[in-house]
């Protein structure tokens, strides 16, 4: 998977049926970004609520002006995304609850397959951090985002903290292939990652945890 696509999308909910009404993209070869990022706006021709606006700020007058039709919008993501794998700092959501069920409903093949997920990454890449939600780490390390809350300013925020955060921090302890990233972002116990990341020794650590239950 050298070359993969960081994703995030911004919504009408958080319910079923949701719908994607801003989608973007991210390409990478490796550990490094390539190009610029995608952005496109679908209007599906539904009212945006009240509650999801104040959120990400989209209005429905907004997505009718600036939005694609689902077709044109993901036939342009199909040609960026290819089927490269797809991440993100949900995935769980941008990929499970958002994507896949919206082209089964649009009758749409697939986009890209499922990678990694750059949330669980974060929870394994920085323990020193009681939460790895993406608004507390933007704040944390200042990362470049030109507005919050959108798809393209969290895009822009996720690649900032992987490129100068993350990668940096597992490059150091020989993680330095997308590869070796996406086997840390899986690898389990988490304490085993903390042990890796602390230069800790994971069989006393896993004592001590046991010793103090």
């Amino acid at each position: 998977m050298n070359t993969w696509v960081l994703i995030d999308t911004e919504t009408d909910g958080l319910y079923a049926p949701i719908h994607a009404i801003e989608v973007a993209a991210q390409k990478f070869d490796g550990l490094c970004p390539v190009g610029d990022p995608i952005q496109v706006f679908i209007n599906h021709g539904i009212e945006i609520p009240f509650e999801a606006t104040e959120v990400h700020g989209y209005t429905t007058e907004f997505i009718e002006e600036n939005g694609l039709s689902p077709i044109d919008a993901y036939a342009r993501l199909r040609a960026y995304i290819g089927n490269n794998p797809v991440v993100s700092h949900y995935l769980q959501f941008d990929w499970t609850r958002v994507l896949m069920p919206e082209l089964m409903r649009l009758r749409i093949p697939p986009i890209g397959r499922p990678g990694f997920c750059t949330w669980l990454l974060s929870r394994r890449a920085l323990p020193e951090h009681l939460t790895h939600k993406l608004d507390h780490l933007r704040d944390y390390y200042d990362l470049a985002c030109t507005r919050p809350h959108s798809a393209l300013g969290d895009v822009e925020a996720t690649t900032d903290l992987l490129q100068r955060i993350i990668f940096p921090r597992l490059t150091s302890i020989n993680f330095d292939s997308i590869k070796k990233v996406y086997e840390f972002a899986t690898m389990r116990p988490l304490l085993r990652c903390k042990c890796l990341i602390q230069d800790l020794d994971f069989e006393t650590e896993s004592r001590r945890l046991a010793e103090t239950r």
